[in-house]
């Protein structure tokens, strides 16, 4: 009898120990992407350190976002939980552009447990692009798990890269379902993780603003049609260049060609004037380096 018991508590640890590897249980019905086990931190730093990108006001600054799910172990198959028995997982979810390669990295770590910590969790790791800032829509997703005493642990992670294909504002979209040893649901939660404007190549529109004037260069939409460019002459850069003088008398720009350029917010191939209100100066490198390089890539 004791052998018989030795055996079965022998059995349930290994079984335990099995499970603790990462399962991916189903990918997105795609065959772009991938599931891996890295660090937010290792791939933080594939994004490219442009200064531009780094700034309090800029929307488009990749950042984590922490996310609370909430689960009872004693909860019912109808779902009822006891909220005095409750627990719970932080995550952190991040989309990181790959800057380059028309690739992002979904990611979503679990950073620490509330009580005691559940035997499996489901990750469903879904990508929205929208037009503007504030909409979106579905584009794909991946699927993958963690479980047992050595899959559930702080600091575990999953991560997908998925390929973009046209420009958009994208976002992160994460789910996470948790559950017992018996495969029940003991509770679910999702979240958002902020949008950046991504052009094909995945590079994030660079954010700048005059420090004389003050004006931003404003976000486009992500359809733009291709419409064709007016012309941009030398007196259409000199009645621009007097007329902010006159506005900015103190200004410290050198209007020489060879430092300063004037760029078109709205560019004049997609249906942009040569109107002094969507027009912007920058220092040579930077227009002709991060911006025209961002919208080589529009589409």
């Amino acid at each position: 009898m004791k052998t018989f018991k030795k055996v079965m508590l022998c059995s349930f640890l290994f079984s335990l120990l099995v499970s603790g590897f990462v399962t991916p249980d189903a990918l997105a019905q795609t065959p772009d992407l991938s599931v891996n086990i890295k660090t937010v931190h290792d791939v933080a730093m594939e994004v490219k350190s442009d200064p531009s990108l780094f700034n309090p006001n800029n929307p488009n600054e990749v950042k984590a976002q922490l996310e609370r799910a909430y689960f009872d172990d004693t909860a019912s198959e109808s779902g009822n939980i006891n909220k005095m028995d409750q627990g719970g997982v932080v995550f952190s979810n991040i989309l990181i552009p790959i800057d380059g390669t028309g690739t992002v990295r979904l990611a979503s770590k679990i950073v620490s447990f509330i009580g005691d910590k559940p035997h499996r969790i489901d990750f469903d790791l879904n990508l929205y692009r929208g037009v503007t800032r504030g909409s979106g829509t579905y584009v794909k997703t991946c699927t993958s798990s963690l479980s047992g005493i050595l899959g559930v642990q702080v600091g575990k992670e999953i991560t997908c890269d998925l390929n973009i294909d046209s420009t958009g504002y994208c976002f992160l979209e994460a789910k996470h379902t948790i559950k017992n040893i018996f495969g029940m649901t003991l509770g679910t939660s999702t979240s958002q993780t902020s949008q950046y404007l991504l052009n094909t190549k995945a590079s994030l529109y660079p954010f700048v603003s005059d420090p004389y004037s003050g004006k931003v260069m404003t976000e486009p939409r992500a359809d733009w049609a291709y419409t064709g460019s007016i012309p941009w002459t030398s007196t259409d850069r000199g009645n621009f260049i007097a007329e902010y003088s006159r506005r900015h008398p103190n200004n410290g720009w050198n209007w020489s060609g060879e430092f300063t350029e004037i760029h078109h917010i709205r560019p004049r191939q997609y249906g942009g004037t040569n109107d002094y209100d969507n027009l912007i100066p920058l220092e040579k490198w930077f227009h002709q380096g991060p911006v025209e390089g961002w919208w080589r890539y529009y589409k």
